[in-house]
């Protein structure tokens, strides 16, 4: 059996200082206390995007994205893409915990969703639960299959297996989604869209 046409996606770990994981926490903490449970569209949970899309000006995430711009250079001439400036857009964090989660979505719709590369850093979840998972794009064409069960009302999709600390690059056309994350422990996802510097 060949499998053709892969999605690459890129992963990492980094882990902050224990200096940078608590300005972190208390940056993150002080934000989600301002937010609405449920008021985000398609987030069943809290969201700094109902503030702001900024995180990445302020001081406390200057070393998360830093750090992740080296692994977005990497990423990026893996993909064999071309070489143009690209900017850090927007970022904004998530936060789940009992019955959240986040409907099926991607980083590139309409006039302002024109992101190139998109990521989520996890910087609190548990293991193996919480996960992401990247919708197939061939979603419609292989249901055309005759297969012997059917597969269901949710575009077909892979689970990608993440810890604490995991930082994921992937296409922002790419679909995704959370299912519902039932654990009363947090799961802190901070996500952020890279686009052509115009």
């Amino acid at each position: 059996m060949v499998e053709l046409f892969p999605i690459k996606i890129y992963k990492t770990s980094l882990v902050p200082p224990i200096e940078i994981d608590y300005l972190l926490e208390t940056k993150l903490d002080h934000l989600f206390s301002k937010c609405n449970e449920n008021h985000w569209a398609g987030e069943s949970g809290f969201s700094t995007g109902q503030l702001s899309m900024n995180l990445h000006h302020s001081e406390e995430f200057r070393w998360l994205f830093t750090e992740a711009g080296i692994h977005l250079e990497k990423y990026w001439s893996e993909l064999e893409y071309a070489s143009f400036p690209v900017t850090l857009r927007d970022s904004w964090a998530n936060l789940h915990y009992g019955n959240h989660e986040t409907q099926e979505h991607s980083h590139t719709d309409g006039e302002y969703g024109n992101s190139i590369i998109s990521a989520v850093y996890y910087f609190r979840k548990p293991d193996n639960i919480g996960n992401i998972i990247f919708c197939n794009p061939l979603d419609y064409i292989l249901r055309l299959q005759p297969y012997k069960q059917l597969k269901g009302i949710e575009t077909l999709g892979e689970e990608l297996c993440t810890n604490q600390y995991d930082l994921l690059l992937f296409p922002s056309w790419l679909r995704h989604r959370v299912p519902k994350y039932n654990s009363s422990e947090k799961r802190i996802a901070i996500s952020f869209n890279y686009c052509r510097d115009l």
